[in-house]
């Protein structure tokens, strides 16, 4: 999977339960991408079908599932397909203005999660060339926006298929692993995930088809399973070491 990638849906289908694994994907991440890549499988042989019911005896390549559709700004003719406009939609929406929904949602649901955004790491992601402050609270946070932004374009554009996600694959691992230091609770990265769907569900209305939200729960799924095996084998070559110190440490006394 990392020689190859799977920038487009018709190869994402392919991928085998082994890749899955190679790439340090836990067992619960695999489960569930496994079940959406089956639902992706069955709108698109519905869709083939209802054009074509020769279509039924061959081979369903997924990059073909999404018909085009006509967004805001976006010409009836044009040829991107439903999930390919999705991401035109959301950049017409802009990614920072997704980026703020997305986290304010999170510390909605996850309070305590404000605690791993102290004023000191948000000064990072300061925009100095505006006028807005960044306060002690970080409901209300102009870098929150900001960084979260870049998240949801880096997944929007594997989405769309301008970025080969498998080459993000050692960038996205080596997030997880910083997050180790951070305080960072296992459980944040399933609900990161879930966040994102629901906040483009609200906004992209009755263009987030079945077809449109597997592509983006598939992508960001995997995204987010790549930073969680990071997170998780850091994780346990910290305990790893750990132990090594208290058994040397217990031989010495």
């Amino acid at each position: 999977l990392r020689d190859h990638g799977f920038e487009d849906m018709e190869t994402l289908l392919g991928i085998e339960e082994e890749h899955m694994r190679d790439i340090g994907m836990p067992a619960g991440h695999i489960v569930k991408l496994k079940r959406h890549l089956r639902d992706a499988d069955k709108v698109t042989m519905n869709s083939m079908n209802a054009m074509n019911p020769m279509n039924s005896m061959t081979h369903v390549q997924v990059a073909s599932l999404a018909r085009p559709l006509q967004a805001k700004g976006i010409s009836s003719n044009s040829n991107m397909t439903a999930v390919q406009i999705s991401w035109q939609q959301v950049k017409q929406l802009g990614t920072d203005v997704v980026g703020g929904l997305f986290y304010k949602k999170f510390f909605m649901l996850e309070p305590s999660a404000k605690a791993l955004f102290p004023i000191s790491m948000r000064l990072r992601y300061k925009d100095w060339d505006t006028d807005e402050e960044e306060l002690e609270d970080p409901s209300n946070s102009p870098a929150l926006r900001k960084l979260w932004a870049k998240f949801i374009t880096v997944v929007g554009s594997a989405v769309a298929g301008i970025q080969d996600t498998a080459k993000l694959v050692p960038m996205l691992q080596q997030l997880g692993m910083r997050h180790v230091g951070y305080g960072l609770k296992p459980e944040y990265f399933d609900l990161a995930g879930k966040i994102l769907i629901e906040v483009l569900a609200e906004w992209l209305g009755d263009s987030f088809t079945k077809e449109v939200e597997n592509a983006w729960v598939m992508v960001s799924g995997f995204m987010v399973a790549t930073m969680y095996g990071g997170y998780m084998a850091a994780a346990a070559e910290i305990k790893a070491k750990e132990k090594q110190i208290f058994a040397s440490s217990a031989l010495k006394d």
